[in-house]
Protein backbone atom coordinates (compact mmCIF):
# COMPACT_ATOMS: atom_id res chain seq x y z
CA UNK A 1 0.00 0.00 0.00
CA UNK A 2 2.94 2.34 0.72
CA UNK A 3 4.39 1.55 -2.68
CA UNK A 4 1.05 2.11 -4.38
CA UNK A 5 0.59 5.48 -2.68
CA UNK A 6 4.10 6.63 -3.62
CA UNK A 7 3.67 5.48 -7.22
CA UNK A 8 0.33 7.26 -7.62
CA UNK A 9 1.73 10.50 -6.16
CA UNK A 10 4.81 10.33 -8.36
CA UNK A 11 2.75 9.73 -11.49
CA UNK A 12 0.34 12.50 -10.54
CA UNK A 13 3.18 15.00 -10.11
CA UNK A 14 4.51 14.13 -13.56
CA UNK A 15 1.09 13.77 -15.20
CA UNK A 16 1.00 14.63 -18.88
CA UNK A 17 -2.03 14.76 -21.13
CA UNK A 18 -0.57 12.21 -23.56
CA UNK A 19 -0.23 9.68 -20.72
CA UNK A 20 -3.96 9.58 -20.00
CA UNK A 21 -3.94 5.80 -20.27
CA UNK A 22 -1.99 5.55 -17.02
CA UNK A 23 -5.14 6.63 -15.19
CA UNK A 24 -6.87 3.36 -16.13
CA UNK A 25 -4.04 1.35 -14.61
CA UNK A 26 -4.10 3.43 -11.44
CA UNK A 27 -7.85 2.83 -11.10
CA UNK A 28 -7.38 -0.90 -11.68
CA UNK A 29 -4.57 -0.99 -9.09
CA UNK A 30 -6.92 0.67 -6.63
CA UNK A 31 -9.43 -2.08 -7.29
CA UNK A 32 -6.79 -4.70 -6.60
CA UNK A 33 -5.94 -2.92 -3.34
CA UNK A 34 -9.58 -3.27 -2.32
CA UNK A 35 -9.01 -7.04 -2.06
CA UNK A 36 -6.97 -6.36 1.06
CA UNK A 37 -9.98 -4.97 2.89
CA UNK A 38 -11.46 -8.46 3.08
CA UNK A 39 -8.53 -10.86 2.76
CA UNK A 40 -4.96 -9.61 3.05
CA UNK A 41 -3.33 -12.95 2.26
CA UNK A 42 -0.66 -13.91 -0.27
CA UNK A 43 -3.14 -14.94 -2.95
CA UNK A 44 -5.19 -11.74 -2.85
CA UNK A 45 -2.11 -9.52 -2.59
CA UNK A 46 -0.67 -10.88 -5.84
CA UNK A 47 -2.81 -8.77 -8.25
CA UNK A 48 -1.78 -5.59 -6.45
CA UNK A 49 1.88 -6.64 -6.59
CA UNK A 50 1.59 -7.05 -10.38
CA UNK A 51 -0.03 -3.65 -10.85
CA UNK A 52 2.47 -2.00 -8.50
CA UNK A 53 5.28 -3.38 -10.66
CA UNK A 54 3.73 -1.71 -13.71
CA UNK A 55 3.25 1.64 -11.95
CA UNK A 56 6.74 1.49 -10.44
CA UNK A 57 8.25 0.95 -13.88
CA UNK A 58 6.55 4.12 -15.13
CA UNK A 59 7.75 6.03 -12.08
CA UNK A 60 11.32 4.86 -12.62
CA UNK A 61 11.12 6.08 -16.20
CA UNK A 62 10.70 9.56 -14.69
CA UNK A 63 13.38 9.10 -11.99
CA UNK A 64 15.41 12.12 -13.14
CA UNK A 65 12.55 14.41 -12.20
CA UNK A 66 11.63 12.58 -8.98
CA UNK A 67 14.76 10.73 -7.80
CA UNK A 68 13.81 10.25 -4.13
CA UNK A 69 10.10 9.56 -4.48
CA UNK A 70 10.81 7.01 -7.21
CA UNK A 71 12.88 4.96 -4.76
CA UNK A 72 9.85 4.13 -2.59
CA UNK A 73 7.82 2.03 -5.08
CA UNK A 74 11.04 0.61 -6.49
CA UNK A 75 12.14 -0.59 -3.05
CA UNK A 76 8.71 -2.08 -2.35
CA UNK A 77 8.73 -3.98 -5.66
CA UNK A 78 12.26 -5.26 -4.95
CA UNK A 79 11.24 -6.54 -1.52
CA UNK A 80 8.10 -8.14 -2.96
CA UNK A 81 10.19 -9.86 -5.64
CA UNK A 82 12.55 -11.31 -3.04
CA UNK A 83 9.61 -12.59 -0.97
CA UNK A 84 7.85 -14.13 -3.99
CA UNK A 85 11.09 -15.75 -5.12
CA UNK A 86 11.66 -17.30 -1.68
CA UNK A 87 8.05 -18.47 -1.50
CA UNK A 88 8.29 -19.98 -4.99
CA UNK A 89 11.48 -21.87 -4.17
CA UNK A 90 9.92 -23.19 -0.95
CA UNK A 91 6.84 -24.42 -2.80
CA UNK A 92 8.97 -25.98 -5.52
CA UNK A 93 11.06 -27.88 -2.97
CA UNK A 94 7.95 -29.19 -1.25
CA UNK A 95 6.47 -30.20 -4.60
CA UNK A 96 9.58 -32.18 -5.49
CA UNK A 97 9.54 -33.87 -2.09
CA UNK A 98 5.86 -34.82 -2.35
CA UNK A 99 4.91 -35.53 -5.95
CA UNK A 100 1.70 -37.21 -4.83
CA UNK A 101 -0.27 -39.65 -6.94
CA UNK A 102 -2.29 -39.29 -10.11
CA UNK A 103 -6.05 -38.80 -9.78
CA UNK A 104 -7.69 -41.74 -11.55
CA UNK A 105 -10.71 -39.97 -13.06
CA UNK A 106 -11.57 -39.46 -16.75
CA UNK A 107 -11.03 -35.70 -16.88
CA UNK A 108 -8.12 -35.51 -14.41
CA UNK A 109 -5.63 -36.09 -17.26
CA UNK A 110 -2.69 -36.99 -15.05
CA UNK A 111 -3.19 -34.28 -12.43
CA UNK A 112 -1.60 -35.32 -9.14
CA UNK A 113 -2.46 -34.60 -5.53
CA UNK A 114 -1.20 -35.66 -2.12
CA UNK A 115 -1.70 -39.36 -1.59
CA UNK A 116 -4.14 -39.18 1.36
CA UNK A 117 -6.48 -36.84 -0.54
CA UNK A 118 -6.88 -38.86 -3.72
CA UNK A 119 -8.84 -42.02 -2.71
CA UNK A 120 -11.68 -40.13 -0.93
CA UNK A 121 -11.99 -37.73 -3.85
CA UNK A 122 -12.15 -40.56 -6.38
CA UNK A 123 -14.75 -42.44 -4.32
CA UNK A 124 -16.93 -39.35 -3.94
CA UNK A 125 -16.84 -38.59 -7.65
CA UNK A 126 -17.60 -42.20 -8.60
CA UNK A 127 -20.52 -42.29 -6.16
CA UNK A 128 -21.99 -39.20 -7.79
CA UNK A 129 -21.30 -40.51 -11.29
CA UNK A 130 -23.15 -43.77 -10.53
CA UNK A 131 -26.25 -42.10 -9.07
CA UNK A 132 -26.69 -38.76 -10.80
CA UNK A 133 -27.53 -38.95 -14.53
CA UNK A 134 -25.40 -36.91 -16.92
CA UNK A 135 -26.84 -33.45 -17.33
CA UNK A 136 -28.46 -33.43 -13.89
CA UNK A 137 -26.95 -30.96 -11.40
CA UNK A 138 -25.18 -31.42 -8.12
CA UNK A 139 -24.32 -28.79 -5.57
CA UNK A 140 -21.02 -28.64 -3.66
CA UNK A 141 -21.49 -27.11 -0.20
CA UNK A 142 -18.95 -26.41 2.52
CA UNK A 143 -18.70 -27.22 6.21
CA UNK A 144 -20.98 -24.33 7.18
CA UNK A 145 -22.79 -21.55 5.34
CA UNK A 146 -22.25 -18.68 7.78
CA UNK A 147 -18.44 -18.86 7.62
CA UNK A 148 -16.67 -19.80 4.40
CA UNK A 149 -12.99 -19.30 3.65
CA UNK A 150 -12.55 -21.87 0.88
CA UNK A 151 -14.62 -24.04 -1.43
CA UNK A 152 -14.17 -26.93 -3.86
CA UNK A 153 -15.38 -25.82 -7.31
CA UNK A 154 -13.16 -28.35 -9.10
CA UNK A 155 -15.46 -31.12 -7.91
CA UNK A 156 -17.99 -30.02 -10.55
CA UNK A 157 -15.29 -30.47 -13.19
CA UNK A 158 -14.17 -33.89 -12.00
CA UNK A 159 -17.76 -35.12 -11.62
CA UNK A 160 -18.77 -33.55 -14.95
CA UNK A 161 -22.01 -32.31 -13.45
CA UNK A 162 -23.42 -28.76 -13.62
CA UNK A 163 -24.05 -26.44 -10.72
CA UNK A 164 -27.75 -25.45 -10.46
CA UNK A 165 -26.72 -22.08 -9.02
CA UNK A 166 -24.57 -19.30 -10.43
CA UNK A 167 -22.14 -19.52 -7.49
CA UNK A 168 -19.31 -21.90 -8.37
CA UNK A 169 -16.90 -19.94 -6.17
CA UNK A 170 -17.71 -19.98 -2.46
CA UNK A 171 -16.78 -16.36 -1.87
CA UNK A 172 -17.07 -15.07 1.71
CA UNK A 173 -19.35 -12.08 1.95
CA UNK A 174 -21.36 -13.39 -1.01
CA UNK A 175 -22.55 -16.93 -0.31
CA UNK A 176 -22.51 -16.16 3.41
CA UNK A 177 -25.22 -13.52 2.96
CA UNK A 178 -28.96 -14.12 3.42
CA UNK A 179 -30.09 -12.98 -0.10
CA UNK A 180 -27.60 -15.26 -1.86
CA UNK A 181 -28.36 -18.24 0.36
CA UNK A 182 -32.07 -17.80 -0.30
CA UNK A 183 -31.30 -17.70 -4.03
CA UNK A 184 -29.25 -20.91 -3.76
CA UNK A 185 -32.06 -22.61 -1.85
CA UNK A 186 -34.49 -21.53 -4.56
CA UNK A 187 -32.25 -22.99 -7.27
CA UNK A 188 -31.88 -26.30 -5.42
CA UNK A 189 -35.64 -26.50 -4.91
CA UNK A 190 -36.47 -25.48 -8.49
CA UNK A 191 -34.14 -28.06 -10.04
CA UNK A 192 -34.77 -30.67 -7.33
CA UNK A 193 -31.03 -31.26 -7.22
CA UNK A 194 -30.68 -34.95 -6.31
CA UNK A 195 -27.28 -34.86 -4.58
CA UNK A 196 -25.35 -32.32 -2.55
CA UNK A 197 -21.68 -32.94 -1.84
CA UNK A 198 -20.62 -31.26 1.40
CA UNK A 199 -16.89 -30.67 1.41
CA UNK A 200 -16.43 -30.57 5.19
CA UNK A 201 -12.70 -29.90 5.40
CA UNK A 202 -11.70 -27.50 8.18
CA UNK A 203 -10.06 -25.20 5.63
CA UNK A 204 -13.52 -24.25 4.35
CA UNK A 205 -14.24 -22.49 7.67
CA UNK A 206 -10.78 -21.59 8.88
CA UNK A 207 -10.32 -18.68 11.30
CA UNK A 208 -8.80 -15.64 9.62
CA UNK A 209 -7.90 -12.23 11.10
CA UNK A 210 -10.27 -10.44 8.75
CA UNK A 211 -13.95 -10.14 7.87
CA UNK A 212 -13.88 -13.40 5.91
CA UNK A 213 -13.01 -15.24 9.11
CA UNK A 214 -16.04 -13.98 11.03
CA UNK A 215 -19.45 -15.63 11.01
CA UNK A 216 -22.31 -13.73 9.39
CA UNK A 217 -24.80 -15.68 11.51
CA UNK A 218 -26.72 -16.66 8.34
CA UNK A 219 -27.53 -20.41 8.26
CA UNK A 220 -30.39 -20.40 5.72
CA UNK A 221 -28.64 -22.89 3.45
CA UNK A 222 -27.57 -25.18 6.30
CA UNK A 223 -31.13 -25.27 7.65
CA UNK A 224 -32.49 -26.11 4.20
CA UNK A 225 -29.99 -28.92 3.64
CA UNK A 226 -30.82 -30.39 7.06
CA UNK A 227 -34.52 -30.45 6.17
CA UNK A 228 -34.38 -31.60 2.55
CA UNK A 229 -31.33 -33.90 2.45
CA UNK A 230 -29.83 -36.73 4.44
CA UNK A 231 -26.33 -38.22 4.45
CA UNK A 232 -25.92 -41.45 2.49
CA UNK A 233 -22.14 -41.76 2.25
CA UNK A 234 -18.96 -40.24 3.62
CA UNK A 235 -15.43 -40.37 2.23
CA UNK A 236 -13.06 -38.47 4.55
CA UNK A 237 -14.10 -34.83 4.13
CA UNK A 238 -16.65 -35.57 1.38
CA UNK A 239 -20.17 -36.07 2.71
CA UNK A 240 -22.76 -37.19 0.15
CA UNK A 241 -26.28 -35.88 0.84
CA UNK A 242 -29.28 -37.28 -1.02
CA UNK A 243 -32.58 -35.51 -1.41
CA UNK A 244 -35.36 -36.83 0.83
Amino acid sequence: MVGLGAAVVALALRRRRENWWQIASVVFAGGMAHYLVVRADLFHTAPLAVMLSVLAAWVLAERRALPRLALVPAAVVALAFVYVLAEGIDRRVRTVQDRGVAIDLPVADGVRDRAPRVPPLEKAVRYVDARVPRGRPIYVATLRSDLITSGNPLFYVLAQRPNPTRYDIQAPGVVTSAPVQREIVGDLERTRTPVVVRFAAPITAAPEPDRAGRSTGVRVLDDYLAQRYHRVAKYAYYEILARN
